[in-house]
């Protein structure tokens, strides 16, 4: 039996010690910082799991491009101390506190309204948006840590990217090659056209046939949306729920008949729209309430781009169209102008994508000198 133990302990010595040598192995290094491969396979682990479990040579290929990005965290670090970015005034440290707790009450802000039910006060819906916050990691201790430690990044970046812009004759070229780009895009996909305009998105052109749209819609209560859901779902079985559909669309007429006899006395469509619409896009801040559509747009509902197309001209109003969370009323508001946006009406905008480009790049060489200075190197045997 004596012999039987000892045997089995040299096994598990024997099986312990590659692996406590693979673990303390460096695997790559640079500027007098090591990693070993317990470092790499912690951070393997964290980032990608089992995901190459079966794939030998990706979860190389894997390990290999995490090695290198460790390694250029590490770079900005030491450069970070050698030109002495690491130490921030009381000043700087205030101002990014400041910075910190405003983007952090809008946080909760917006997690309040998220969280609001319409059962709980101010106070509480704040209280419960802080603690969410805390829940993920995101007090306002850590955010405000995160930024004062984001302070020397910053400054790295801005040492690095010194004297890069981009001048007019750039510029101007960008915008050519930028405007040939979309025309191409919008030709064979309209709807990236409708849903970059949607969201405000800036653009250079304009496809042909584009309409904007505006819309009052009566809403679904829960109880109605729960009911239509159900119906949708015994339609699509092939049961006959017309008869159903019709009482439930009924149920919204009163509110219905109420717009359209406001639209039908000439108030404008856009005072009934902020008067009766449930349109949840009216309540985001800065949002048109506008909707772009065209001609084969799948962007919309089809029964809403259906509608939409079926007006003949601006000033149109439709009848009430039904769709899945109630009945819409819609408005062509007008057509869009085909053709490119004038130069000097998008060159700002095109300036900032020239600039965010050149720093990209600048940025990317000034990293990869860093690397060669400090001596960057990984030991690829150690990766597998």
């Amino acid at each position: 039996m004596l012999n039987k133990t000892i045997a089995l302990l040299l096994c598990l010595l024997t099986l312990a010690v590659p692996v406590l040598a693979q673990g303390s192995a460096v695997v790559a290094e640079i500027g007098g910082v090591q990693i070993t491969r317990a470092e790499l396979d912690a951070a393997y682990d964290a980032s990608y799991g089992d995901y190459a479990a079966d794939d030998a040579q990706l979860a190389f290929d894997l390990r290999h491009e995490l090695a290198l990005r460790m390694l250029e965290e590490h770079a900005e670090m030491l450069m970070q101390q050698k030109m002495g970015f690491d130490a921030h005034t009381q000043q700087e440290i205030d101002e990014a506190t400041a910075k910190a707790g405003e983007e952090y009450e809008s946080y909760v802000e917006y997690f309040a309204l998220m969280l609001d039910d319409g059962a709980m006060t101010d106070d509480e819906l704040h209280e419960l948006a802080h603690a969410y916050l805390v829940s993920i990691d995101m007090s306002l201790e850590d955010y405000t840590q995160q930024a004062v430690s984001a302070l020397a990044d910053e400054k790295l970046r801005a040492w690095a990217l010194e004297g890069v812009s981009a001048g007019e004759e750039e510029i101007r070229a960008a915008y050519e090659t930028m405007l040939q780009d979309e025309q191409a895009l919008y030709a064979a996909y309209p709807d990236s056209f409708l849903s970059t305009a949607y969201y405000g998105m800036p653009y250079l052109c304009v496809p042909e046939g584009v309409r904007e749209i505006r819309q009052i819609v009566v809403r679904f209560d829960d109880d109605q949306t729960t009911e239509y859901a159900f119906l949708a779902d015994a339609a699509a079985q092939g049961a006959d729920v017309a008869a159903d559909l019709d009482a439930l669309y009924t149920q919204l007429s009163p509110r219905v008949t109420e717009i359209l006899n406001q639209l039908d006395s000439g108030k404008p469509f856009a005072d009934v729209e902020m008067e009766y619409s449930d349109d949840w896009v009216l309540a985001e801040e800065g949002a048109s309430g506008a909707y772009y559509v065209c001609a084969g747009a799948q962007l919309w509902a089809p029964a809403f781009t259906e509608a939409a197309m079926a007006l003949t001209e601006p000033g149109q109003i439709s009848g009430p169209v039904r769709m899945a969370d109630g009945i819409h009323i819609l408005f062509y508001n007008a057509d869009l102008a085909a053709g490119p946006v004038p130069y000097e009406q998008v060159r700002d905008y095109v300036a900032e994508s020239v600039v965010y480009q050149l720093e990209s790049q600048a940025y990317a060489a000034a990293l990869d000198s860093w690397m060669d200075q400090l001596g960057a190197h990984v030991y690829l045997e150690e990766l597998y």
